[in-house]
């Protein structure tokens, strides 16, 4: 196998990679968000923002995940689920 060979199969596969991770990330219906080191959500997928009942994904990207957690532990707590 050629270097140009090796180059083009690596390609490929990376490409392969690529849309298999994103079709995971979109289709998921676990909640998954990419989060930079102070905590501010960079990347969120749509059942992020169901599961938190917002409207879109706007409303949680470039926010700090603080101010949605604060939700969930609210209704964990109202539920009974947490003390």
């Amino acid at each position: 196998m050629t270097s140009d060979s090796k180059l083009k199969n690596a390609t490929d596969l990376l490409d392969i990679s690529s849309k298999t991770y994103q079709k995971l990330f979109a289709f998921s219906q676990a909640m998954i968000c990419v989060l930079d080191a102070d905590g501010t959500v960079v990347l969120a997928n749509d059942a992020s923002w169901k599961m938190l009942r917002y409207n879109s994904v706007e409303d949680i990207v470039n926010k700090p995940c603080i101010v949605w957690s604060t939700r969930i532990i609210r209704g964990l707590s109202n539920a009974g689920l947490i003390f």
